[in-house]
């Protein structure tokens, strides 16, 4: 998903999008027109999210995504696995066969 992001962003020519189809139209349109300073805005929101990557939401809200710092005791087999290249021990549930993108087509649960 992040690649196919950087993709449009570092190929705007190649990907129409439609400006009423953005969430945020202060950012499309800097994008569009002063590529240099939605540069500099992005990296200033990438730092800021960093500063506050492990502090928990004002409200109670059940679909944000919380992060804890390193605790070698619950992460550290899962970054020596990473350091190995060897696939995760943790069992999965059986795939639905649904993919989010299937490549080459941009329909999101394609088969």
């Amino acid at each position: 998903m992040l690649k196919f992001v950087q993709s449009i962003l570092q190929n705007l020519d190649d990907h129409a999008i439609q400006s009423d189809h953005v969430a945020n139209n202060e950012a499309y349109e800097m994008l569009v027109e002063n590529r240099t300073e939605f540069v500099i805005r992005a990296e200033q929101c990438v730092e800021e999210s960093q500063q506050k990557i492990y502090e928990l939401p004002a409200n109670p809200d059940r679909f944000y995504i919380c992060f804890e710092r390193f605790n070698p005791d619950v992460h550290g087999l899962a970054l020596q696995s990473m350091k190995e290249n060897k696939g995760s021990e943790m069992t999965t549930p059986p795939s639905s066969g649904l993919s989010w993108v299937r490549k080459g087509v941009y329909q999101p649960l394609s088969k």
